[in-house]
């Protein structure tokens, strides 16, 4: 694998590879069982954006894991499995325009789902600003955009 031949001392408490499409309640209890009865701190699911982010909200209360992270495509990238953009374009941030070159589906995702998330970047700036100035939790902070919260789903507000 190439990424213990590039960080020797990386240990992997587990891999799995979930089928394709939705999640069924078995599917997702056999996850969460693999998982937290793995031993890791950290879990880097690579399944697919929102399908991760979504999934790590509604489960990380039963993970038993210190930080849950989201990497769509990068563990791909991490391991060898697709080809990266130069370095020149990396140091440019038009990587994402590589991509999209490469699989053109991303088209979709990158200009109809997130490009709409950067015109209320700064309005949920504005929101976290005034929550810790009033010292209250202001539903449109980051933190509960990107859903995390420190009650498990369904606990009330």
């Amino acid at each position: 694998m190439e990424l213990r031949r590039q960080y020797p001392r990386l240990r992997i408490a587990g891999l799995y590879s979930p089928p394709f499409g939705p999640f069924s309640r078995q599917e997702d209890d056999k996850m969460v069982g693999l998982i937290s009865s793995s031993g890791a701190r950290y879990l880097f699911m690579g399944v697919g954006s929102p399908k991760q982010e979504f999934w790590i909200r509604d489960h990380l209360h039963r993970l038993g894991v210190s930080v849950a992270v989201g990497v769509g495509g990068l563990l791909k990238c991490l391991a060898g499995d697709v080809k990266r953009a130069p370095v020149w374009v990396q140091n440019l941030g038009g990587e994402w325009l590589v991509r999209m070159a490469q699989r053109p589906q991303l088209a979709r995702r990158y200009f109809v789902d997130d490009l709409p998330v950067l015109f209320k970047l700064p309005g949920y700036k504005l929101a976290r600003e005034r929550s810790q100035h009033s010292g209250r939790q202001d539903a449109r902070t980051p933190g509960r955009v990107c859903g995390h919260t420190d009650r498990p789903p369904g606990a009330g507000a």
